[in-house]
């Protein structure tokens, strides 16, 4: 009992004393310190966690903007090789695949060569100076031949112009019955049974080459523009038909004729620019002029061919032509000719 109040008398002292209150000053202080130095610590870690989130942010957007900043840079012109005989198109999207501008490709081509460079300036004023009518008609144009071999000699190419016609099929039999392949220049049609007719003139396995919807020689030689339309309704409509997409052509009336001689120029060009092989013939057999029989048209023919080592044979889809077709196909193969159809590599015969 004595020390539990000796204790309890010396905390009664204490409390209140100097040493009370010393005590007490120095706790604060401390207490003041450690809650200090904690805070200091707690937002020490937060600001270095949130400054490595920030850099983490910062360097995402900087790779996330790379790429976009990338095809800006232009790579240096020696990195740059063009192959010998490459075309302006091929240096052009070359270049173009490599960031390059459009001004920065016309001087990297006038400084590695200026040859090109020239040739690249002229076909830009050419075709900014065209014809509008070299505008007309996206849809006719087709790939020109990889390649041109001469007609082959002691061969036969038939041509029948015109069709199609109530005479065109029976023409195509006498054909399949002799296994020989022709060359059919259609005027094309749009009746239903003219579009069977061409239809299964392009099943069988023969050329089909684009002729003159109208045969109107005062219109059609009237303008290019005139001329191109007439080329272009029959195109489409032997494709429509056919679902074949010719790329040979036969002017009505041939390449040179006297309607045609004040647009002559442009519209052969036209036909060339836009990839089709136009083809005359150097045997007729007169078969759509008047009067024309049996006998004249096979003497044309027979005659005709002995002048020549191959040749293009015109003809058309009429019945005085269906009456001697298959004589002269027997006379032909006597005489030791072989028979094949045109394509746009075979090297054309033109007026």
């Amino acid at each position: 009992m004595r020390l539990f109040a000796e204790r309890i008398g010396v905390r009664g002292l204490y409390f209140g004393s100097v040493r009370f209150f010393k005590d007490l000053i120095l706790g604060t202080v401390f207490l003041i310190i450690v809650v200090s130095l904690g805070l200091a610590i707690f937002f020490g870690v937060k600001y270095n966690t949130l400054l490595k989130e920030t850099e983490t942010v910062s360097s995402t957007n900087i790779e996330t903007q790379q790429p976009s900043q990338t095809p800006q840079e232009t790579p240096p012109a020696d990195e740059v090789v063009i192959p010998d005989g490459t075309t302006l198109e091929e240096i052009y999207a070359i270049l173009r695949e490599k960031g390059y501008s459009d001004e920065e490709i016309l001087t990297i081509i006038g400084e590695e060569n200026p040859t090109v460079f020239d040739a690249y300036i002229e076909k830009t004023k050419a075709e900014r100076n065209a014809p509008e009518y070299t505008r007309m008609y996206d849809n006719l144009y087709v790939e020109g031949p990889s390649e041109v071999r001469d007609l082959k000699d002691n061969t036969i190419y038939l041509t029948f112009d015109d069709g199609p016609s109530q005479y065109t099929l029976e023409i195509v039999r006498l054909l399949d019955e002799y296994d020989i392949k022709a060359t059919f220049f259609m005027s094309g049609s749009e009746s239903p049974e003219g579009m069977e007719i061409m239809r299964k003139v392009a099943e069988s396995g023969h050329t089909i080459g684009i002729h003159s919807m109208s045969h109107d020689y005062d219109e059609i030689y009237a303008s290019p523009e005139a001329f191109l339309e007439d080329m272009n309704n029959t195109a489409q409509n032997i494709y429509e038909a056919t679902g074949v997409k010719p790329d040979i052509y036969r002017f009505a009336g041939g390449s040179k004729n006297n309607h045609n001689k004040e647009v002559y120029d442009e519209i052969v060009a036209e036909v060339e620019r836009r990839g089709y092989v136009y083809y005359d013939w150097n045997v007729s057999g007169e078969d759509a002029t008047e009067g024309a029989t049996w006998t004249s048209i096979y003497r044309n023919v027979l005659d005709g061919v002995e002048q020549h080592d191959s040749s293009i044979v015109l003809l058309h889809n009429k019945y005085n032509t269906l009456t001697v077709t298959e004589d002269l196909i027997i006379a032909l193969k006597n005489r030791g000719y072989e028979f094949a159809p045109l394509t746009n590599e075979d090297k054309p015969i033109q007026f």
